[in-house]
């Protein structure tokens, strides 16, 4: 399906060093592109940070912590630059067990609630709307679309293996189906977009080409039927 197809090429890219040689270097064929998807990208490390914050207080707090009289105690046994004499703090075997035991359930309790306290910060600030809708006009970006060569082929023999009829349909309730119609119609008006570039400049065909952008109103030949360069990559 159309996730795993994300999911796989872009573990591929990421190791194979194409998404860093195109998103991570000074390639100015593609800072258009990374600029769009810079900004969905941010809210995630956001949210990440948020956690490591939320989760290093935790623990501090925890390393730190009042105990009864409200003398400050830490791992090491110090009471300020005072010694504490080990009568005082070496407890009985069963209260030494609970607080084993609470000390152990202490990091995933922790690490939980930095997870969640991440993970909503990161869906608070993602735009889920304006994110399908710029990812679905990546191919029509200027420059080269690292997105449009890595999905665009896959896209489109996934999309072929569904009728037109139901992309033809009403997805209102389920508007990521829209937003992959939308891309892969796109990826037909790049291809054609690239091609007549590629005539116009007589580079070779199949050769990477950056453009000035493809027009939203841009009349391509939907050439699906009889195999576009896409397919024959």
């Amino acid at each position: 399906n159309f996730l795993s197809i994300v999911q796989n090429k872009a573990a591929a890219a990421y190791k194979n060093g194409t998404l860093k040689d195109a998103w991570g270097s000074s390639d100015r064929d593609y800072v258009a592109e990374h600029r769009i998807v810079e900004v969905h990208y941010r809210p995630f490390v956001w949210g990440i940070g948020s956690a490591l914050v939320t989760f290093a207080g935790f623990r501090f707090s925890k390393i730190s912590a009042l105990r009864p009289g409200g003398k400050l105690y830490n791992f090491f046994g110090w009471n300020g630059n005072k010694k504490v004499p080990p009568s005082n703090y070496v407890l009985s075997q069963t209260e030494n067990n609970a607080e084993q035991l609470n000390k152990a359930l202490s990091i995933p309790l922790d690490l939980a609630l930095s997870l969640l306290i991440g993970g909503s910060a990161s869906l608070f600030l993602f735009e889920k709307d304006r994110a399908m809708r710029d990812m679905a006009g990546l191919p029509l970006v200027q420059g080269r679309s690292l997105v449009s060569d890595t999905l665009c082929k896959d896209f489109i023999s996934e999309h072929k293996k569904m009728s037109s009829q139901f992309w033809d349909r009403d997805h209102s309730d389920f508007p990521s189906l829209d937003a992959i119609n939308v891309f892969v119609v796109n990826c037909k008006k790049r291809d054609s977009f690239e091609k007549m570039w590629r005539n116009k400049r007589g580079t070779s065909a199949g050769s990477p080409v950056a453009i000035p952008g493809v027009p939203l109103d841009f009349d391509y030949s939907d050439e699906d039927e009889r195999g576009d360069m896409f397919m024959k990559k």
